[in-house]
């Protein structure tokens, strides 16, 4: 009974602690930040992911990702609310396009380029660009 009151305050205050977190430092964050978003929230809002998939950027995209999925316990319900948070971080609006399009992967190991489209979820790329200062 103990162990399991003990592993349910660790946990809670592992829950809390990540609602309190800072501003990712965006002096390491890349020139541009693509981030993708789906509008597939079964309460409404939306979906975000990054892809940092061998980029040497990793660690700061996924601090930033999990920045933008907690916002301090206020989670972003639309596109306005990640425009808004990307440009009190330094971030401004370039570009978005459809991310349903089509996708390139790579096939079975070796160089051969597989084109594909998922009409499943409404995804949106959006590119943001630091702010020159």
């Amino acid at each position: 009974m103990k162990k399991a009151l003990l592993m349910l305050m660790v946990l809670l205050g592992v829950q809390l602690s990540s609602f309190s977190m800072e501003k990712p430092d965006v002096t390491k964050l890349p020139k541009y930040v693509i981030i993708t978003i789906e509008n597939t929230k079964l309460l409404g809002g939306i979906g975000m992911t990054i892809d940092w998939k061998r980029s040497p950027y990793k660690p700061q995209l996924q601090e930033l990702l999990d920045y933008l999925e907690l916002k301090d316990g206020r989670r972003i319900r639309a596109a306005i609310d990640l425009f808004n948070v990307m440009d009190e971080l330094g971030f401004e609006y370039k570009d978005a396009y459809n991310a349903n399009s089509g996708s390139l992967g790579v096939g079975n190991g070796n160089s051969d380029i597989e084109v594909s489209a998922s009409q499943a979820k409404f995804r949106v790329n959006i590119v943001f660009k630091k702010y020159n200062k």
